[in-house]
């Protein structure tokens, strides 16, 4: 065996290099496990320091004495020390530099499986959505890289007080390069590239203290559906519009069909009659007798009096179902549309906006209707192929003022959308 004093200086500074190397190691891992739940883990680290420091200082002592030509008398405590093995140092270096690296292990493990404030702060970093939390003041709490980066491209300055940037937001007012979508509570914008943003505030009571959360929403997606869904709006209504004053002018439309009607059916049959007048005069033979004229003559005054029976014109309905046609829809009956005309408006009405609805929500290209007589009442129920709505169905201006309607007159209207969407509409018989 070779003691300290037999071997080369550069051995024993090679051995004060790696115990100093594992003594900072150790104290890596002892800072990084402050706080830390597990209390035995730091125990460890503390004591295998302690070992370590202790093991420095001696060898470090050693190397001094050695370097100044100390020779130590056998008898004294230095000489036992001087002769102990430097291949027993090394073993003890190696345990402690084993022990020191699994114990690095551990420190690792522990410090990815637990929640520090730089986990926080890395975790919301990562956050596709803006997020911050600050004091009543405006104070900065904690903010993600997002908040700030929309921060910084709406009102052109950095992220520094959250309160501010909250007034800047709901102000009635456009920044640079920003499109304003909406104000109130939830201001939304448009940057430069397109995206659209929704901002929130929400107080939160945390240990009896008051933090103001801000978050950023991207709503881009949201927004080009909503967009989408106003322009087809805005066409369907006017489909609904000429729907409604194409049912309007029906009654005057029939009327003066029905008068054109007569006006030549008067005059066709007045003109017979004219024609076999001449004739029954100026024939030679008996071929034409008198009453066969008088009974067309009869037939005349029948006619200027609207005493004979007339063609019957197509009704509202039947306009109703030709205009639905025209748009793509079938109309599938059961049942027969009352002759009544208050009846006739009301049922085509409640059809109208039937038909919009079935081709607004559901795209439907065909429209059942069920008629049925019960309790004085004549029950109609509207259901449609097309795509069932996804919860429940909010009433309009449509079918709010269809229901105004039916209640005006008496009746009622009800909405359901399971198994199938049916929208079912009672009208008095006596309408």
């Amino acid at each position: 065996m070779t003691s300290f004093f037999q071997v080369h200086p550069y051995v024993i500074g090679f051995l004060l290099s790696l115990l100093l190397f594992l003594a900072m190691l150790q104290l890596g891992c002892l800072f990084a496990t402050i706080g830390d739940t597990g209390r035995h883990l730091v125990k460890q680290i503390v004591l295998v320091f302690a070992g370590t420091f202790t093991n420095l200082v001696l060898l470090r002592y050693l190397n001094e004495k050695i370097g100044d030509g100390f020779r130590p008398v056998l008898k004294s405590g230095w000489a036992r020390l001087y002769g102990f093995p430097v291949e027993a140092e090394a073993i003890l270096i190696a345990v402690l530099s084993i022990y020191t690296f699994y114990l690095f292990n551990l420190t690792w493990k522990s410090y990815q499986n637990s929640i520090s404030r730089s986990s926080i702060k890395e975790s919301i970093d990562n956050l596709p959505t803006g997020l911050s939390f600050s004091a009543p003041n405006g104070r900065i709490l904690l903010a993600n890289r997002r908040m700030e980066m929309l921060c910084r491209t709406i009102t052109g300055a950095d992220f520094q007080d959250a309160e501010m940037f909250w007034d800047y937001l709901t102000q009635e007012k456009n920044f640079k390069g920003t499109k304003r979508i909406s104000s109130g509570d939830a201001p939304s914008f448009q940057l430069k590239d397109g995206t659209v943003w929704t901002f929130r505030q929400k107080v939160l009571q945390v240990n009896g203290n008051k933090i103001l959360q801000l978050t950023a929403v991207d709503t881009t997606q949201l927004y080009g559906l909503s967009s989408e869904l106003q322009e087809n709006n805005k066409k369907l209504k006017e489909m609904n519009g000429r729907l409604k004053q194409y049912s309007e002018n029906i009654d005057e439309y029939v009327r003066n069909k029905e008068i054109l009607e007569a006006k030549m059916r008067i005059h066709n049959e007045m003109g017979q009659a004219l024609l076999s007048s001449r004739s029954y005069l100026l024939q030679e033979s008996s071929v034409l007798q008198e009453a066969d004229i008088l009974k067309q003559w009869n037939y005349v005054v029948a006619l200027l009096k609207k005493e004979s029976e007339t063609k019957n014109p197509k009704n509202s309905w039947s306009y109703f179902v030709d205009a639905a046609d025209a748009a793509g829809v079938k109309i599938l009956m059961d049942g027969d549309i009352p002759k009544n005309e208050d009846v006739a408006k009301l049922i085509v009405s409640a059809a109208t906006e039937a038909l919009t609805n079935a081709v607004r929500h559901g795209g439907a290209d065909e429209l059942y209707v069920k008629l049925a007589k019960e309790n004085g009442k004549i029950r109609i129920t509207f259901t449609n192929n097309g795509q069932n709505p996804i919860g429940p169905v909010q009433e309009g201006g449509g079918l709010e003022s269809l229901r105004l309607r039916l209640e005006e007159a008496g009746g009622s209207m009800t909405i359901e959308t399971e198994p199938r969407f049916a929208l079912t509409a009672s009208v008095p018989v006596w309408r």
